[in-house]
């Protein structure tokens, strides 16, 4: 399997990360930044989408020292309500200089807690 890539312009300004749930779910996310060999660089954010904070942050550095470096999260999506036939819909929105670079979605049935751990490089051009 391989690797997604997440493509950044070496001049573009500095790349943003938000989380998005959806069909009315509840979520939680934790998102890492990895370095070229995979330990652990810093937090580059946390939370949860029923309060108040908006769920984008900074990637924590400038777009040209991201080559080759990870960016890893971990989706956590649970029902208010329990019941059967719910579905869920989670994304990871990379954007640069205000324009998506990259989309990752995940969809589906929901059954209790749905944890979604993903990773992707960075390359930049």
């Amino acid at each position: 399997m391989s690797i997604r890539q997440i493509k950044l312009l070496k001049t573009g300004g500095d790349p943003f990360v938000e989380i998005i749930f959806g069909h009315a779910q509840v979520g939680r996310y934790t998102i890492d930044l990895l370095d070229d060999l995979g330990n652990f660089k810093h937090q580059i954010g946390k939370g949860i989408n029923t309060d108040k904070v908006k769920d984008k942050f900074p990637i924590g550095l400038p777009a040209s020292a991201l080559h080759d470096h990870f960016l890893s999260w971990t989706l956590e999506v649970m029902a208010p309500v329990s019941g059967p036939g719910q579905l869920y819909s989670a994304s990871v929105v990379v954007s640069q200089d205000a324009e998506i670079v990259e989309f990752f979605a995940y969809t589906g049935e929901l059954h209790k807690t749905e944890p979604i751990p993903d990773l992707a490089i960075f390359k930049v051009n």
